[in-house]
């Protein structure tokens, strides 16, 4: 009979914020996203972003992440993560969407957990929650949620 492998301890966790680099005025910044592949770090954050410009264009955004990642058993991997939203520049004011004095996109919480049940089937669940910050009007200002639930079988 085999041992029983040891559930890890959390791994506290920290990127580094992107900073953009300065770009001449009028220069076109935004990333296609024909060519994404997934919401990389969160998957409701692009509808709040298509205020600004088309669904998945985000721009204008300074991003602290703190998480933590665990594995408490062999087959099973869990990831928490809190946001903090900035945005770069405050040029957004004279529109009705956002608001005249605001300097905090919001706060992002987001949760993913992972199971590998065997050699062929897997599921995942991932659940997001955005509060937006002053960055954004009285009408434009209310808390949104996200959940998926993903069951896959490889062969």
């Amino acid at each position: 009979m085999g041992k029983m492998p040891m559930p890890q301890m959390p791994m506290p966790q920290m990127p580094m914020p992107q900073t953009p680099m300065p770009r001449p005025v009028g220069t076109e910044e935004h990333f296609d996203p024909l060519w994404g592949r997934w919401g990389q770090w969160s998957e409701l954050v692009c509808y709040a972003a298509a205020l600004e410009h088309r669904l998945g264009e985000v721009t204008n955004l300074h991003r602290i992440d703190l998480g933590v990642s665990t594995h408490p058993c062999q087959a099973v991997i869990m990831d928490f993560d809190y946001h903090l939203l900035f945005p770069a520049t405050d040029d957004k004011q004279a529109l009705p969407q956002f608001s005249d004095s605001g300097n905090l996109r919001g706060h992002l919480l987001a949760a993913n957990v992972r199971w590998q049940q065997n050699k062929h089937v897997s599921h995942a669940v991932r659940a997001e929650v955005f509060m937006p910050g002053g960055y954004y009007a009285d009408s434009n200002n209310s808390v949104a949620d996200f959940f998926r639930y993903e069951f896959a079988v490889d062969w």
